[in-house]
């Protein structure tokens, strides 16, 4: 059905190409100029633009750009993990933290013979380590006030002769207008550490002046007896915010002022900063503002730190 000198050839699954002698006399020609002039054949128009793959890197950035930038941003997430996640989630932020750390070198041996992978398995877990160091300290600082006063009740029109039990879950209370900062039996403790630790006692116009259960308290902000200049004393504000760092010294102060001017009370008081009430409604963020500047403020240095090596 065709003609003789023309024979069938097999081009593909189930296909039949028709050449002729011609072509194929041309073609061997064809592939002994190129096996003497290349010794070999020529590659493909397609392999010789074929780029080996880029793993771990972002377009039109260099080496050294990658690296500060993964070790940055690991560092913030870091930093930013520890101030929102500690305070309910601690052992979970740590074991994170130790499966990072773990994850890097185990990454890196993975990846041995590739210069730019081991490199960057180096620079996180350098970043993991210091932001859980500074995230810690941000933590302690910051967070946890942030989220005591977030999560803890504000109580109001409180009376100073109360028990101190009855508002033991408290973050911050107003006082009934009957209070006020009794700054004549304050005293301030000289502790062995170079501090003066300062205690006066909120008192009440409607009860005795020897029951005492509230007192107001700073460090260095008072003298020996009679003067108390702590946050936002003199002034009559009526306002406090708890104060969770609860001294040994504070408890020393108290008890110096109660040796003095014959106060009595609880054993175990609530001890609290005057502030305004600026303060008293504005202190949650401030927490959270200085705790952006110093994450900020650590990640900007890092980031230049890292891009001057």
């Amino acid at each position: 059905l065709h003609p003789f000198w023309v024979k069938p050839r097999f081009s593909g699954a189930g296909s039949v190409a028709m050449q002729s002698p011609r072509w194929d006399q041309e073609a061997a020609t064809l592939r002994a100029d190129a096996r003497k002039d290349y010794g070999g054949f020529p590659r493909r128009t397609k392999d010789v633009f074929k780029q080996k793959t880029q793993r771990f890197r972002l377009p039109n950035l260099t080496d050294s750009q990658m690296l500060v930038l993964s070790t940055t941003v690991v560092y913030f997430l870091t930093v930013c993990l520890y101030y929102f996640a500690f305070f309910r989630h601690a052992k979970v932020v740590l074991l994170f933290t130790a499966a990072s750390l773990l994850s890097c070198p185990a990454f890196a041996m993975l990846n041995g013979k590739r210069r730019f992978e081991v490199s960057l398995a180096a620079c996180c877990g350098v970043a993991v380590l210091l932001g859980a160091i500074a995230g810690l300290y941000s933590y302690a600082n910051f967070g946890f006030f942030s989220w005591k006063l977030f999560t803890s009740r504000t109580y109001e029109n409180v009376v100073p002769s109360e028990d101190p039990g009855m508002v033991a879950d408290a973050a911050r209370m107003s006082f009934a207008k009957e209070a006020y900062l009794d700054q004549a039996r304050s005293v301030g403790f000289a502790a062995e550490d170079g501090n003066l630790y300062c205690a006066a006692p909120i008192s009440s116009h409607s009860a005795p002046k020897e029951e005492v259960n509230f007192w107001a308290v700073g460090v260095n902000c008072c003298a020996l007896s009679g003067r108390f200049e702590c946050d936002a004393a003199p002034k009559q504000t009526g306002h406090g915010i708890i104060l969770w760092d609860q001294r040994q010294h504070f408890h020393d102060a108290r008890r110096k002022s109660a040796a003095t001017f014959g106060i009595h009370g609880v054993e175990d008081p609530i001890f609290l900063r005057w502030v305004s009430r600026e303060q008293f409604l504005d202190m949650q963020r401030s927490y959270d503002r200085e705790a952006a500047f110093f994450a900020t403020f650590t990640t900007m240095l890092l980031a230049a730190g890292s891009s001057s090596l």
